[in-house]
């Protein structure tokens, strides 16, 4: 059994542990800290891990949670991955293109876009198709569990789609996966694995796409510039991230 003196802590990126493209240095020596002394450090993101800061995929931490849960590595080995059949990424790829939606489809290994996104940000990492049938042709063996929609979806696009996906519509972009595979479902493959209880599980996070986290661990912490829906429903508030949050709950908590 986990002993209950230790805490496993989950954290989220964007506007959490990341901020203006930075890791803070308090919350870099909080981590190295807390691990250690004992704790679990888990990075739990909806980011994928092709898309994955470079400076966080190199932090020292005991495992990442990707794509709202789909994709776990822990200790550096792939301990599950559930992934979007290709045929089925085809058929999103072909609703979101012909609604005139601008999107990513966020592989483990590369990013995939369409060319409504291919024209308006010029990035050297990713690639684009067409629609659907080129996106079989030229990718159907990459691994993708998430996609990302740039600004508001289209509601035609959300009417298809939301019976099959969980869509969370943030203020500029859109993001959604499987349903079923969120940052709490993440949470609970790692309880199995270490024999955590979920008392000393910590959630931290800013957005709304942590609500189902912070609703399930025993402890949840929200960040200074998190709005207030997401304040509210977490035991603990800390100073924004920029200032490093992360560090300040980590102390508080466990050091």
């Amino acid at each position: 059994m986990f002993d209950k003196n230790r805490f496993a802590f989950f954290l989220d990126i964007d506007g959490t542990l990341y901020s203006g493209g930075r890791i803070p240095m308090k919350n870099r020596i909080a981590l190295k800290a807390a691990r250690e002394a004992g704790h679990l450090v888990f990075i739990n993101t909806a980011r994928s891990m092709g898309n994955m800061p470079e400076k966080v995929k190199k932090l020292k931490v005991d495992g990442f949670i990707c794509s709202l849960g789909c994709n776990i590595i822990i200790n550096g080995k792939t301990a599950r991955l559930t992934t979007i059949e290709s045929d089925e990424l085809a058929r999103i790829f072909d609703i979101l293109n012909d609604n005139g939606d601008r999107f990513v489809f966020e592989g483990e290994k590369m990013m995939i876009c369409n060319q409504n996104f291919a024209n308006e940000n010029d990035w050297e990492e990713i690639v684009a198709a067409q629609n659907g049938k080129d996106y079989l042709l030229k990718f159907y063996d990459q691994p993708v569990a998430k996609i990302f929609v740039n600004g508001q979806m289209t509601k035609k696009s959300r009417t298809e789609l939301e019976k099959d996906y969980v869509i969370y519509q943030h203020g500029n972009y859109a993001e959604f996966g499987m349903k079923g595979s969120d940052k709490a479902s993440g949470i609970k493959f790692v309880q199995s694995v270490f024999d955590i209880d979920i008392k000393n599980c910590v959630a931290v996070g800013d957005s709304l796409n942590d609500s189902a986290m912070m609703e399930y661990c025993g402890i949840s912490v929200a960040m200074g510039n998190a709005p207030k829906a997401v304040q509210d429903m977490c035991d603990i508030v800390t100073v924004s991230a920029d200032k490093g949050g992360v560090a300040q709950a980590i102390s508080e908590i466990a050091l």
